[in-house]
């Protein structure tokens, strides 16, 4: 292979979708847009990553944002696996996160 490694090089080698996309369907799904979420899902279904694995990460993804809603000095525990823009994101979506709605969607996620 020749050329640059991308983004869309490593989803597909690992079968995994982007920390990008994650966020995404955090965003369409705090927004309760669900029209959108649904058809990234799609999207993310058709493009052929791993559904059940993209679950996980968008758990853990929800997750991370009630911690650091319910507790802003846990930012110091994911520094050691996410980037700087990835804790801004997580830490934007913190400040004004409705902690039932997380909790339930996580709940509903993981059953």
């Amino acid at each position: 292979m020749k050329g640059k490694i991308t983004e869309n090089n490593v989803e597909d080698v690992a079968g995994k979708t982007s920390y990008a996309k994650i966020g995404k369907m955090a965003d369409y799904i705090i927004k309760k847009d669900i029209k959108s979420s649904l058809e990234l899902l799609y999207k993310i279904q058709q493009d052929g990553y791993n559904l059940y694995q993209f679950n996980k990460d968008l758990t853990e993804y929800l997750r991370r944002i009630l911690s650091l809603s319910l507790n802003p000095d846990l930012e110091s525990l994911f520094a050691y696996s996410l980037s700087k823009s990835e804790i801004k994101n997580i830490k934007e979506y913190a400040k004004n996160a409705d902690t039932k709605l997380l909790v339930s969607i996580i709940k509903g996620l993981i059953s």
